[in-house]
């Protein structure tokens, strides 16, 4: 919060998740307050855009990791307790496990 309100002081006004924390004042170096918003609204077009294309790369990897691990005879799923056996014995028995 130390960084927010330095900014604030020194009035040159802070691009958050909600645009900025002065909404009457953009940041001069962005121009007026229409070209403004164009302008937050096109840097958060191509961030947007770039987190698409990363997660299409993320799933694309997860897919092939997957696949070669299936190749691979790779078991997947949890891990079977050394005592199911016997607990599926007892509820087949209709006893307390």
């Amino acid at each position: 919060m130390d960084i927010v309100k330095k900014y604030i002081q020194n009035s040159t006004g802070l691009i958050a998740r909600t645009f900025q924390v002065r909404p009457n004042t953009p940041p001069s170096f962005l121009g007026g307050s229409t070209l403004w918003r164009k302008k937050v609204k096109m840097v958060i077009q191509i961030l947007a855009a770039v987190a698409e294309a990363e997660h299409e790369r993320i799933l694309e990897r997860t897919n092939d990791g997957r696949a070669a691990a299936m190749a691979s005879d790779v078991k997947f799923g949890r891990k079977s307790h050394s005592a199911t056996v016997s607990a599926l014995e007892l509820i087949r028995q209709g006893l307390p496990f």
